[in-house]
């Protein structure tokens, strides 16, 4: 049996992949000793370490990405909060002020995916901005796009507090939903990791 069990969470899925990388390069190591320099199994240890690679990327990327996500869901819970104080009425300066300043912690957090996204490899397609025109994962896209609304709107001379808080809970949203495609896409890298390190040391699942 496998000494890597199935992760319980981000943490256990990252501790798995530690793991099963540290075992597989014990092992490729003294296969690399033992085994002539070209040949079928030398040829497939090389392909087992490559994906191996593969998935390590992988997970390096989803991990990044769900911290990305969470950070925007907990910068975004107080300028929430603060919108939803105000009430409908009509704002005054100094708390069209104070919104302004309660948005500027989200607005670095949606920054960050995007420069995030604008680099990744392997969870998808880069994010590239033409003006207005976005390309990309809808994880990216979706976030970017509210992003512009929210301050469009935070920059309206008769700001609409009704209207603004409606794409605030958009966002909330959209965050919620690709944190749940973040969390399967860690587990499926996970699973690829444990059946990967199973086969190296010819245990059963």
């Amino acid at each position: 049996m496998s000494d890597v069990e199935a992760p319980s969470g981000r943490d256990d899925i990252v501790i798995a992949l530690d793991l099963a990388e540290r075992k597989a390069k014990v092992v490729g190591d003294l296969l690399r000793r033992v085994l002539p320099a070209e040949g079928q199994m030398r040829s497939d240890l090389e392909e087992v370490a490559a994906e191996l690679a593969v998935l390590h990327a992988l997970l390096t990327e989803w991990v990044e990405l769900h911290l990305l996500i969470h950070n925007m869901r907990t910068a975004l819970a107080p300028f929430r909060a603060l919108l939803v104080s105000v009430g409908g009425s009509a704002l005054s300066v100094m708390e069209c002020k104070a919104l302004l300043r309660s948005w500027r912690p989200c607005q670095r957090c949606v920054d960050a995916l995007a420069d995030f996204a604008e680099g990744v490899g392997y969870i998808g397609r880069p994010f590239r901005r033409k003006g207005r025109e976005l390309e990309g994962e809808r994880w990216v896209v979706d976030m970017v796009s509210l992003q512009t609304l929210i301050e469009d709107a935070l920059k309206e001379k008769d700001l609409d507090p009704g209207s603004l808080l409606e794409m605030v809970e958009e966002l909330d949203s959209a965050c919620h939903c690709h944190l749940a495609v973040t969390d399967l896409g860690l587990r499926m890298t996970a699973d690829g990791v444990r059946r990967l390190d199973t086969c190296l040391l010819g245990g059963s699942e």
